[in-house]
């Protein structure tokens, strides 16, 4: 980002401070999302909720998952992003010392926190073709041990 404000003729103090806020409107937006996921997982009682498991391109894009979360709300499924859940990579890092994709490890964790939650079922959106989701997708089978849906 230095280097573009560079092009533009920005001030590197100012450069700075821009990087600043963004970052903190981006974690303001992750405690968001958290906070939005925490009272929707609170008033679940006992309705299912549906996790939608995967990376951000694949999960956020209506034309990459075929419009799955509007497929979802048809059929009067309670459709939860991965991104609302607090999930904590650390609880799995024992378990998973080599799993050193960020992604892959916010996967592994929504999936240890789903198998606890007796009403949460994941929907697990993955690209088998990308080398990470091969290796992924075996762990997240074991980490989950029973049923769900991949696409």
């Amino acid at each position: 980002l230095r280097k573009v404000g560079s092009l533009l003729n920005e001030d590197t103090s100012r450069i700075k401070k821009a990087i600043q806020v963004a970052q903190k409107k981006q974690y303001q937006f992750s405690e968001d999302l958290k906070k939005k996921g925490r009272e929707v997982l609170n008033n679940l009682g006992g309705q299912k909720g549906f996790v939608v498991i995967s990376r951000p391109y694949n999960g956020c894009d209506p034309g990459l998952n075929l419009d799955i979360v509007e497929k979802m709300r048809e059929l009067e499924m309670l459709a939860i992003p991965i991104d609302f859940l607090d999930l904590d990579p650390s609880l799995i890092s024992e378990d998973y010392p080599n799993m050193y994709w960020e992604y892959g490890q916010r996967i592994l964790a929504a999936a240890r926190q789903i198998k606890e939650t007796d009403n949460l079922y994941p929907i697990y959106i993955t690209n088998f073709g990308c080398g990470p989701d091969s290796f992924i997708s075996k762990d997240f089978t074991e980490e989950m041990d029973r049923p769900f849906l991949e696409l």
